[in-house]
């Protein structure tokens, strides 16, 4: 079924911000190497993975970097602009929409962020 649409039931207004937002974030960071959005139904679950080869974050800063106006950089050294919004924003619309929000960051190598919606087809495994 590798054309078949994956379908979840959401406020697509909110999916776009959430999709959109950390779409901005991988190519913000991401000075070379890609950038790469895939799709997958696994155990009734729409997987969103939206994965960069950028910059990556501190594995033990992740929490703190889901605050409103946390960034990882101090303001005046920083080499990105930018509110330290866009996390958060993904972050608390995915929570407020049902989904789930899991990030996956190496320092120098990269970010993986994975959103789970519950999907409205039983079939498994979309290809990626």
């Amino acid at each position: 079924m590798e054309n078949d649409a994956l379908n979840i039931n959401t406020d697509w207004t909110k999916f776009e911000m959430i999709i959109l937002s950390l779409i901005d974030n991988a190519l913000k960071y991401t000075d070379y190497g890609e950038v790469k959005i895939c799709s997958k139904l696994i155990g009734g679950d729409a997987k969103i993975q939206i994965s960069d080869t950028g910059s990556g974050m501190d594995t033990t800063l992740i929490k703190q970097l889901l605050q409103p106006f946390v960034q990882e950089e101090e303001a005046y050294i920083r080499n990105y602009e930018g509110a330290g919004l866009g996390l958060t924003v993904a972050y608390r619309l995915t929570d407020i929409l049902g989904g789930k929000f899991d990030i996956f960051s190496t320092k120098g190598k990269g970010t993986t962020i994975i959103l789970s919606f519950p999907s409205l087809h039983a079939q498994e495994d979309y290809g990626c």
